[in-house]
């Protein structure tokens, strides 16, 4: 009989299938991590730029308080330095007029694509607020 000294070839590849499969399956957690990221950054960035929208319209006279169409705006990864993670989305503001009650209620939302890190979905998000005479 021989003596049984050393690593065979078999027990070397399975030991490196197993070390491929964890490797793999940290590497993947990483990679759906940074996606996340990427995406709560784009999400923070577009309440910001709701935030300020509303923050005019607060501070506008009542009967100036309208519908405003879609303009561009840059959602920049939450207000860093810009990269090329920058987006180009919508904001658009709806007024709705409810008169018989006196107030006007305000949705304001911004829209940008993700596409990067393997999505191409349309992202909406929007506020709602009711401004009164």
């Amino acid at each position: 009989m021989r003596d049984k000294k050393g690593v065979t070839f078999i027990e070397i590849m399975i030991s490196a299938l197993i070390l491929s499969i964890s490797i793999g399956g940290m590497l993947t957690t990483f990679v759906m991590g940074r996606i996340s990221v990427a995406k709560a950054k784009h999400r923070i960035e577009a309440f910001n730029l709701i935030q300020e929208k509303m923050e005019i319209i607060r501070d506008t006279s009542y009967s100036s308080i309208v519908s405003e169409s879609s303009t561009p705006v840059t959602i920049d990864n939450a207000g860093t330095a810009a990269t090329t993670d920058d987006l180009i989305g919508q904001r658009s503001v709806n007024v709705n007029e409810v008169v018989a009650n006196g107030y006007k209620e305000v949705t304001v939302t911004i829209t940008w694509t993700e596409r990067k890190w393997g999505g191409s979905n349309q992202v909406s998000e929007s506020v709602v607020t009711v401004v009164s005479k």
